[in-house]
């Protein structure tokens, strides 16, 4: 059924109605209590589900909730329902000066996700602008209904004119100009978690899904709304997409760990360890994307598909890592295009219908701007491993001339400190495709690239550093596992090979209430080894953890 149409009179009438039934909506939604502080807050919607009375319908099915004041200004809005609710949901805001906005779409974003996470629930962000009353109304029958802000002006303002009021020198190697999370506000949000590293062998195109009536300096306010949204609301680590674009034709940098490294991003469900993404701002269902952003994403992608060593046009055969809005299952080859939609992969309309026709003419400009550069790459199994535990490292060796990196020797070189001398832990070959692979066993924490030294008739080549974080073994004993209760319990145990100064010991007791804790404790590691007793003072079953680092070893106590 099509959406209801409003004139402007009926829209006035309707939102005079719902801020009159604001007024006489119930305490408990007034004082329902944003979930989280600062940028990012959320308002709970539920009891105005059961409120029909507050509530008017049409004809068509769509039913109004009343305007609502949000806990705080806020320039960004989603919302949150139910895995498998079959719901279409539209909002209008009110911005400062007191004018109603249109009523704008929002999208179901479950086709963007981390590879192997369940999608998030509900919706895309949309930008709003600065709003502070809200109003939605929605088709279905949804059980929970929980509106999600974002609070992003101010900061992203401030970011982007301290960003402009720096000299930037002309960027070589065909690197287009990118504003840097700094010009932006990235630098307050930073990722949860290390970057984890894949490869590039695909560039997908998105688009937000947001309003398109922006300015230019409305962009970096946009990119930050979208990060905060990204990583508190859906809890992810980082802003989904690797790069964004507006139509004006500004680049931005997105997800954290080098725009010219293959950071994995959440961008396109089950093949984000294979790509690289960038996304459109705004919503290129029906509209055109312009010429300036059309150019700008064509830039990029001459730039970082040939960095990464791949071409920029023909396809490509990818393995789909599956997911609940993936095309294809997992393990399944799948056949793409080295630029592609967001549709071409996954079981959604991104980056619209008009935008995925513009791509044949975004590939052919990227084709003409694509310079051959020669190219070193390195991508490691894992970021994150335990000592002893060996690091499998693949990558390609790509000369600009066209000619053959067979047994070419790549020196896989190691950085225990920053600033520290790289230390040379194998030579490998490459093969005729340039493909080579290498394993080490790294001593502790550092940073890990690969080296080609140059020959005759090629220059050397520095490989972009991975981090790799390596957490020690640890070995733990206790000197009875079952005791009296009260009485104490010797806990002993080396941390190695490079190990912390200290250990966290803590010793939690099993109740009908989970886990309680009873010792907590930092202690002291002398020589790789630590030493410290616990007494259990009630009978019952006990959980005794030692953490160094990122390792934890548990032991189950009884006491009688």
């Amino acid at each position: 059924m099509p959406e209801p149409q409003l004139t402007r009179r009926r829209a006035l009438g309707l939102g005079a109605a719902a801020l009159a039934a604001t007024a006489l909506r119930p305490p408990s939604l007034a004082a329902a209590a944003a979930r989280r502080s600062g940028a990012s807050f959320s308002l709970d919607l539920t009891p105005q589900l059961g409120s029909r009375a507050a509530a008017t319908a049409s004809a068509s099915g769509w039913r109004s909730l009343p305007a609502v004041p949000a806990p705080r200004r806020f320039d960004v809005l989603g919302l949150d329902y139910p895995r498998g609710a079959n719901v279409q949901v539209q909002i209008r805001t009110r911005t400062r000066s007191g004018a109603w906005s249109g009523w704008t779409a929002l999208h179901a974003q479950g086709d963007h996700a981390p590879d192997g996470a369940a999608p998030p629930t509900g919706t895309q962000p949309c930008w709003t602008g600065a709003a502070d009353v809200f109003q939605v109304r929605f088709r279905g029958a949804p059980a929970r209904l929980v509106a999600n802000f974002v609070r992003a002006a101010p900061a992203a303002t401030a970011a982007r004119r301290q960003y402009a009021l720096r000299a930037h020198s002309a960027q070589a190697g065909g690197m287009p100009a990118i504003i840097p999370r700094s010009g932006w506000g990235g630098d307050a949000l930073p990722p949860k978690e290390t970057p984890l590293y894949g490869e590039v062998q695909v560039g997908f195109v998105h688009h937000t899904v947001t309003a398109n009536d922006y300015n230019p300096g409305d962009s970096a306010s946009i990119v930050l709304g979208i990060c905060r949204y990204h990583r508190d609301h859906n809890g992810w680590n980082d802003i989904g997409y690797n790069f964004l674009a507006d139509k004006y034709g500004q680049l931005f940098e997105g997800r954290a760990g080098g725009i010219d490294q293959a950071v994995v991003g959440a961008q396109a469900q089950g093949y984000n360890s294979a790509s690289t993404g960038v996304s459109c701002l705004g919503d290129y269902s029906a509209t055109s994307l312009p010429a300036a952003g059309s150019e700008a994403i064509a830039r990029l992608l001459a730039w970082k598909l040939p960095l990464h060593g791949i071409p920029v046009s023909g396809t490509v055969v990818v393995t789909s890592q599956g997911g609940a809005d993936n095309r294809y299952a997992s393990g399944t080859p799948v056949t793409l295009e080295r630029i592609c939609g967001h549709r071409d992969g996954d079981a959604t309309s991104c980056p619209g219908d008009v935008l995925h026709g513009q791509l044949p003419a975004i590939r052919s400009r990227v084709a003409q701007l694509a310079v051959p550069t020669s190219a070193l790459t390195a991508t490691t199994d894992r970021n994150v491993l335990m000592a002893t535990q060996p690091l499998a490292l693949t990558g390609t060796l790509r000369f600009a001339d066209g000619a053959s990196p067979a047994s070419a020797p790549i020196q896989i070189q190691y950085q225990m400190q920053t600033g520290a001398a790289w230390e040379l832990m194998n030579t490998v070959p490459a093969g005729a495709d340039g493909r080579w692979s290498a394993t080490l066993f790294p001593a502790g924490s550092g940073r890990v690239r690969a080296v080609f030294p140059g020959n005759s008739a090629h220059t050397a080549i520095d490989g972009a550093p991975l981090r790799v974080t390596v957490n020690p073994a640890v070995a733990v004993q206790v000197s009875k596992a079952t005791v009296r209760r009260g009485a104490r319990i010797d806990v002993t145990g080396t941390v190695g090979p490079t190990a912390p100064q200290k250990v966290r010991v803590t010793l939690q007791r099993h109740s009908g209430r989970g886990l309680q804790t009873v010792v907590d404790k930092q202690v002291r590691v002398r020589n790789g080894s630590f030493r410290t007793s616990v007494r259990p003072g009630l009978s019952g079953r006990y959980r005794l953890s030692v953490q160094a680092q990122g390792t934890i070893k548990r032991r189950s106590l009884r006491a009688l």
